[in-house]
């Protein structure tokens, strides 16, 4: 998922991210954190926090893109890590094209 999220926000390989993963499921997190640097290394990120869901509200998060997909919610900080009017812009784009393919595929259906 956090590759996912950095490849979105168009992070390079080169860019560290600051990573909040959100779940109530404890022993997941324990299991997680034992493997950290592990963790650390895979996703290119500065710090990782783990977090419960009722800790999130209190939590400082400026700008972050969240994929909240399953029990394991990943909250990855852009501030300061992505011009946004370019996230903007490409997103914009992909929207364009993705109804330009659906487009296509329903006139193809309905011939």
């Amino acid at each position: 998922m956090v590759r996912n999220l950095r490849t979105v926000a168009g992070l390079k390989p080169s860019q560290i991210a600051f990573v909040r993963f959100v779940s109530n499921l404890g022993n997941l997190a324990h299991s997680l954190k034992q493997r950290m640097a592990e963790i650390m290394l895979l996703i290119k990120a500065e710090t990782v926090q783990f977090m419960m869901p009722s800790e999130v509200d209190a939590a400082s998060v400026l700008i972050a893109l969240i994929d909240a997909r399953g029990e394991f919610p990943v909250l990855l900080s852009i501030d300061g890590l992505v011009v946004f009017d370019d996230l903007k812009a490409r997103l914009e784009k992909a929207i364009l094209y993705n109804e330009w393919e659906i487009q296509g595929h329903l006139e193809q259906f309905c011939l």
